[in-house]
């Protein structure tokens, strides 16, 4: 074992690397601990569902950066549900419809019935203040906040919600990364 990350969190879903081998993505429950109140409920303050990154730089670790990071999956008012299954689609180019670079995030949410999807940067390090589509993700700390960041709830070109029914678990994406194909345990 080379390191070890702990965290709080229950239900870890599909752990992907990166195509550098250099990052992990996984998605997760985070339990923060509140008892489920109808007022807990009601605010989203009893889990959470976050997509993990794991960055596995030497040279991270030795300057002490956090390597570890999370997004929240949660919209305010819009929870997500039972997150399971992970995609990554890499280095993908412009394309008819215009969705443009960066890397592909599919997380499938059985509790909500929907795929997510986001558009990440293609690597680390890229320019966050740089405007469009090929950004990266708004990360923080592992427990992080409780909603997502309202900008990027709103930008269609980095996270949309696809209402799929049923209960979405496993996903691959077909070899011209233009397809996703979803096992879905009420629909199949």
């Amino acid at each position: 074992m080379r390191s070890r990350h702990r965290f709080h969190g229950i239900n870890l879903g599909d752990v992907r690397f990166a195509a550098s081998g250099k990052t992990v993505f996984f998605a997760w429950t985070y339990d923060a601990g509140s008892h489920p109140s109808p007022g807990n409920i009601r605010r989203g303050w009893v889990t959470g569902s976050r997509l993990g990154r794991l960055d596995l730089h030497d040279d991270a670790e030795a300057a002490g950066e956090e390597t570890l990071r999370g997004l929240t999956l949660d919209v305010s008012g819009q929870a997500v549900g039972d997150v399971a299954g992970l995609a990554l689609v890499e280095g993908a180019g412009a394309t008819a419809d215009g969705a443009g670079p960066g890397r592909r995030i599919l997380i499938t949410a059985g509790g909500t019935h929907e795929l997510i999807w986001l558009r990440d940067a293609d690597a680390p390090g890229a320019d966050a203040a740089a405007t469009g589509t090929n950004r990266p993700l708004p990360y923080t700390q592992i427990s992080g906040s409780e909603v997502m960041d309202r900008g990027l709830a709103v930008d269609q070109g980095r996270f949309r919600r696809l209402e799929l029914g049923g209960r979405p678990l496993g996903i691959r994406v077909a070899a011209d990364a233009r397809r996703a194909f979803v096992a879905n345990y009420l629909l199949d």
